[in-house]
């Protein structure tokens, strides 16, 4: 599976850098398994340690000026390192909107793992709702818009790596109905967790 989208995303390189490119999605796969657990146990002072804010002065604009924010974010990097660090390292409440997981235990644990150093975890389902709860709070709202959409007859289709792609959509739906502006995470954080 991870060859074949490889070889489908890349068609112009050679088999030999698809192995290439194989090797290290692996290794860069293990790292963030190992990560992911260390965060379990990580010390909020660790976490400042390792998440850097590159640039404050966007959030911090818009809290000055009293507005919530979209964050768009995706599942790349050690996220699990960003949502344990995320609601120090702004001035807004921060919160996350995640599809809830289907083994209980897990959902319970992550919701909790990831929440323990300030992060509000809503459900997909609740977002509307919270968003009307919280339209007199200064917040900023994390979208993974990596997800894959649950119903990809509604999903937006493109092309992505040369691959017919469907894209879930919601933050630009909510973006413009609060006139929340979008910040896009990556550009606003630098995060690495190595033992």
């Amino acid at each position: 599976m991870i060859t074949g989208n490889i070889e489908r995303s890349f068609p112009e390189k050679t088999k030999k850098e698809h192995t290439e490119i194989t090797k290290k999605f692996y290794a860069h796969f293990c790292d963030l398994i190992m990560e992911s657990l260390k965060v379990f146990t990580i010390s909020k002072s660790q976490v400042k340690k390792r998440m850097k804010f590159l640039n404050p002065e966007v959030m911090n604009k818009y809290f000055k000026e009293g507005r919530s924010v979209i964050m768009a974010g995706g599942h790349f990097n050690n996220w699990e390192l960003f949502a344990v660090g995320i609601d120090d390292a702004i001035q807004h409440n921060s919160i996350a909107i995640y599809k809830p997981l289907s083994n209980q235990f897990f959902d319970v644990k992550m919701r909790a793992t990831r929440g323990k150093y300030g992060l509000r975890m809503i459900a997909i389902k609740d977002v509307k709702k919270v968003f009307d709860e919280t339209q007199h709070e200064v917040s900023t709202f994390i979208f993974g818009t990596d997800q894959s959409p649950g119903n990809v007859k509604k999903a937006y289709w493109m092309n992505f790596l040369n691959q017919e792609t469907a894209v879930l959509f919601g933050a630009e739906k909510f973006a413009k109905d609060y006139n929340y502006p979008v910040v896009f995470q990556s550009k606003l954080f630098n995060f690495e967790l190595r033992f």
